[in-house]
Order: structure tokens, then C-alpha cells, then sequence
């Protein structure tokens, strides 16, 4: 990380030939960094830092310091979380002569935090379509024909796992009532 610091020129009736900067690093003693002929100092940043600077004219006299410049570097980004969670584990069913059925599977795993579960439905052999998300692992549906069912977790940044293996749910033969 750069800094710059920039200041407005002293006047002096023989003649500003240039600048003292002195330098704090982390609450230390000021110390002398070096002479500009400039209004502008660059440097890496060092930590927390303080500035002070003063004029130096062609006799040799010095201005007073100016004002103490505090610099505190600016908190960095956190770093970007790529990692996908871990697939969650396979999904067990039951199903209800009521035909409601209850998806459970196993908990996924991440670098971060996963947040939820993404439940993804085919019926009569469809296309897959997202139904829910849910925090929990697991998910009850109507049974609405012959139907599969697979998973996917995601976590805090928007990462996804692969799916689970699809699970077929298929109304039970129950008694006539």
C-alpha cells in the first residue's frame, strides 16, 4: 500500500529550497526521512504511521513542524471465499400414504460457513427445478406423482456443492380407506 501526503508551500523572503519529512512509525520517535523540493511525499505504508514536515530555506533556517499527520492503513478487503462446500451426504426419504414426503441427508461441510440447502425436484422424469432452500438437512414435500429429488449446499458467499445422487420417491401402495 502507498501513501502520498501533500502540503501547501511556506513562503520565506530568501527562498524555500525544500522540505524536512520525519516520520513515527507505530508511536516511536520521530525520525528524519529525507528532504524534498516538492509539496508531496510518497512512500510504502509502514503500519501506523505519523508525519511531521517543515521548511528549509536557501540560509539554512527551518520553519516549525507543521500539525501531526496520523495515518492508520484502511482495513483490507477479507479475502474471497472460492471454496464450494463439500456435497452434502445422501438423502434418505420416507414417504406417507397421505403422500408427503420427507427428505433427511447429511450435513455438508465448508471453509466458511454453509448456510443452507438448495432442493432441487424432477417429476415424471421433468427437468430438475429448485422447490426450496432451507438452513436445515432436511425438506417435506407433497408427492405429486412419481418424483426425484437431489441436493446442493451453499455457504456465506454464495458457493455452491456439486448435487447429491437423485433419489426416487414413488407413491407406497396403501390400503384403500
Amino acid at each position: 500500500m502507498v501513501l502520498t501526503l501533500h502540503w501547501t508551500a511556506s513562503t520565506d523572503n530568501v527562498g524555500v529550497i525544500g522540505y524536512d519529512v520525519y516520520r513515527s512509525v507505530n508511536n516511536a520517535p520521530f525520525t528524519f526521512v529525507r528532504t524534498t523540493s516538492t509539496t508531496s511525499f510518497t512512500e510504502s505504508l509502514l503500519g501506523v504511521v505519523k508525519y511531521q514536515v517543515r521548511a528549509r530555506d536557501a540560509a539554512g533556517n527551518v520553519s516549525g513542524f507543521t500539525a501531526v499527520a496520523n495515518i492508520v492503513p484502511p482495513p483490507c478487503p477479507a479475502p474471497q471465499d472460492r471454496q464450494p462446500p463439500t456435497t452434502p451426504g445422501a438423502i434418505t426419504l420416507s414417504i406417507t400414504c397421505a403422500l408427503v414426503v420427507t427428505l433427511n441427508w447429511g450435513a455438508s461441510t465448508d471453509n466458511v460457513r454453509v448456510i443452507g440447502y438448495d432442493v432441487y425436484r424432477s417429476i415424471n422424469n421433468g427437468p430438475f427445478t429448485s422447490v426450496a432452500t432451507t438452513p436445515t438437512t432436511s425438506f417435506t414435500d407433497s408427492l405429486l406423482g412419481i418424483a426425484k429429488y437431489q441436493v446442493r449446499a451453499r455457504d456465506t458467499s454464495g458457493n455452491v456443492s456439486a448435487f447429491t445422487a437423485a433419489v426416487l420417491a414413488v407413491p407406497p401402495p396403501c390400503p384403500a380407506p
